[in-house]
């Protein structure tokens, strides 16, 4: 009979042997990395009567009573809780400054739960319904913990998490390849494989560059999923990421060329902080995830606080964007305007307010539904523009939102609950532009789904220092039958009174319901007087309105989404009519208005609309600025200049700025008078980029 004794001897043998770390000497800059990451990781160690809470509530074979074992939700998991938890117990008996710092009984309750999953997951490698949390969320939650307790698990336990991190391979595109190649980095450290890790590094630090494919673009917009914009999903993820691998690789072998650094300052500073105002994040910038989410905020302000660290040359910059998105400065971050021409996204930022204007256009793709995400989304992305200004104008909106009311999208007046779907653009012509002080975004919109109203439309939004102008023109094709389209302007929370003011009338102040009015006149609302200089039907809902998440985030696991809320709401809409000969639409929306000053911003908003057809849109400033969308050639005399070829330009800053909104042209030529300029245009990998030539 073997005693027991060798039979323990033996196991430890063989563990020591399987598992090279056991006995491997350290790599100098492995233990640089991976003491980086258990310091990253124990910053905030967890509360002592929280991680008591969870040791005493452990059942004996490793699992918690009140973790949904059962789940196959494929977003939000309820099964990963469970690392969650081993994770906080992994932190509280490593961190130094925890409490719990070498409590036994937080180790052995920890290696109980982790090695619970281990025998589980090893015999259920499909656990999960969704693979990312298969093959990214849980081997990266895995190696985090086996980096924390690190010669601490039992052999058996440490033997079967490299059993698990094994199963890793680097692949996919854009921010998946980054996640999974944290994974095989996370295992290189544990295993002490120094080439392994040094690929891995390579790999992740290879996927800051730009092009066309999914990831980091010219534009400094994100792409995953296709040529669709993920400034605040993927693309959050991707900064975040791209900060810690940099500060895990300073001052190693493994750091990346100064080029690549550069390229991560530009989407910090000319891609993230674009979307930020005034501590919340722009929903236009939400992808799927469309949520006023200050947890995104505070990703990219944390973004902010550390670069400065691994590009000290910066930091000056990095500080300044941190103070004015974060509230704590006279001019809340940048100003001026980003045109995302990659994305068919127009961000306009004034010491007062922003706008946010995502349009799409046959290269590019609208909000996606994934993992029951976003299943009433249908018109968000459409020409959606957001106007911020005090910053929580959107706070937890999208609860109760009318999601066929999204702002500055065309969409039916009335109907049931939207069929969850994707609405693309069949037309390629979707362009934005800007300059210092104005900017332009517009849309050629033609319907690509069976089952939606068939009409066509044509949006434009000029945006000036005093206020923007947002023109919809409708177009009926043969198609489109009784359907009635309505262009909506605004869907805020409501906050304060709302006033409507007719044209040489008086003012009245409007109680909760639905409103219709007749143009010319203006309506007030928050600080901003939006006016309707035409005889257009314009429509105001005001008052109280109760749902929940659950009708577009579909995740019956999940309580909360089910949960109802209310909020007063504020709603406006311009009606295109159920009739054949539908009239355009045309609001001059002036942010930081008084109440008192209403009546003067009617009767001279100081912006005027110069065309608005299917042909051109058109709108001025009283300062000479002009932006134009020229979806055919305009007649001779209509505007100052005119181009030989339909296209989107401003004149602004003693500049004329032109796109060609399809990406295909190489030249711009305008005519003014005896004058002709010709802008060359970028191709490649830069179509859409505006030119600039000095004018006049």
């Amino acid at each position: 009979m073997t005693s027991p004794t060798f039979c323990a001897l033996l196991a430890v043998a063989i563990a020591v042997v399987a598992c090279p770390q056991l006995l491997a000497d350290p790599v100098p800059d492995l233990e640089l990395v991976a003491s980086r990451i258990r310091a990253s990781l124990c910053a905030h160690p967890p509360k002592p009567e929280e991680v008591r809470k969870q040791v005493a509530a452990l059942k004996p074979d490793g699992t918690w009573p009140d973790v949904r074992y059962d789940s196959q939700q494929r977003g939000g998991w309820h099964v990963i809780e469970h690392l969650t938890r081993v994770t906080q117990l992994a932190v509280a008996y490593t961190a130094p400054e925890s409490p719990l710092h070498g409590d036994a009984a937080v180790l052995a309750a920890a290696d109980r739960a982790l090695d619970w999953w281990l025998v589980t997951n090893l015999a259920r490698p499909k656990w999960a319904a969704n693979w990312w949390y298969n093959d990214i969320a849980t081997p990266r939650a895995l190696g985090d913990i086996g980096i924390l307790l690190d010669g601490h698990l039992q052999p058996a336990t440490a033997l079967r998490l490299r059993e698990r991190l094994a199963w890793a391979k680097p692949g996919m595109t854009g921010q998946n390849w980054v996640w999974l190649s944290g994974v095989v980095l996370r295992e290189a450290i544990l295993t002490r494989d120094e080439p392994k890790a040094a690929e891995m590094f390579r790999n992740i630090f290879r996927e800051i560059r730009v092009g066309r494919e999914e990831g980091l673009q010219p534009d400094m917009s994100f792409h995953q999923h296709g040529a669709q914009q993920q400034f605040g999903n993927y693309g959050l993820a991707f900064a975040s990421d791209s900060l810690d691998y940099l500060r895990l690789a300073a001052g190693t072998v493994w750091a990346p060329p100064a080029e690549q650094l550069g390229l991560v300052r530009d989407y910090v500073l000319e891609g993230q902080v674009w979307h930020l105002w005034r501590g919340q994040y722009d929903l236009n910038a939400c992808g799927r995830q469309i949520v006023n989410d200050a947890g995104k905020a505070r990703a990219v302000e944390r973004i902010l606080t550390h670069m400065g660290e691994v590009d000290p040359g910066h930091a000056a910059a990095y500080a300044t964007a941190l103070a004015g998105i974060a509230g704590e400065s006279r001019e809340p971050g940048p100003l001026g305007s980003r045109a995302y021409y990659c994305s068919d996204m127009l961000s306009y930022r004034t010491p007062g307010w922003m706008l946010s204007v995502q349009l799409t256009s046959a290269r590019t793709i609208p909000n996606e539904l994934v993992n029951s995400e976003n299943e009433q989304g249908l018109y968000v992305g459409l020409g959606s523009a957001f106007l911020y200004r005090t910053g929580r104008e959107y706070a937890d909106l999208p609860h109760v939102w009318d999601w066929r009311r999204i702002p500055g999208t065309v969409a039916p007046l009335a109907g049931g609950p939207i069929k969850p779907g994707e609405l693309r653009n069949g037309s390629p012509w979707a362009g934005v532009a800007g300059s210092r002080t104005g900017s332009a975004a517009a849309m050629h919109f033609v319907p690509k789904a069976k089952g939606h109203p068939s009409w066509e439309s044509h949006c434009c939004f000029a945006c000036f220092p005093r206020g923007y102008v947002q023109l919809s023109q409708v177009t009926d094709n043969p198609s489109a039958g009784d359907a009635h389209p309505v262009s909506s302007v605004a869907q805020t929370l409501l906050t304060g009174e709302v006033v409507w003011l007719p044209l040489g009338g008086e003012a009245q102040l409007l109680t909760h319901g639905t409103h219709s009015f007749t143009g010319p006149g203006a309506v007030w609302h928050d600080e901003v007087a939006y006016v309707f200089p035409t005889a257009e039907t314009i429509l105001v809902q005001t008052g109280p309105r109760t749902d929940s998440w659950f009708a577009s985030y579909h995740k019956p696991e999940d309580a909360k989404m089910k949960a109802l809320v209310t909020h007063a709401v504020f709603g406006l809409a311009v009606d295109h009519g159920a009739h054949a000969a539908r009239p355009a639409a045309a609001c001059i929306v002036l942010p930081n208005t008084p109440r008192a000053d209403l009546a003067a911003r009617l009767a001279d908003p100081g912006l005027t609309i110069v065309a608005n057809d299917d042909r051109v849109q058109a709108a001025r400033d009283g300062d000479g600025r002009l932006v134009a969308a020229c979806y055919a050639v305009p007649a001779p005399g209509l505007l100052p200049l005119t181009p030989d070829q339909p296209c989107l330009w401003l004149v602004a800053d003693g500049s004329l700025t032109a796109t060609d909104p399809t990406q295909h042209l190489s030249t711009l030529t305008f005519h003014a008078g005896e004058r002709k300029l010709k802008l060359p245009l970028a191709t490649g990998d830069h179509a859409g980029q505006a030119a600039t030539v000095a004018y006049p």
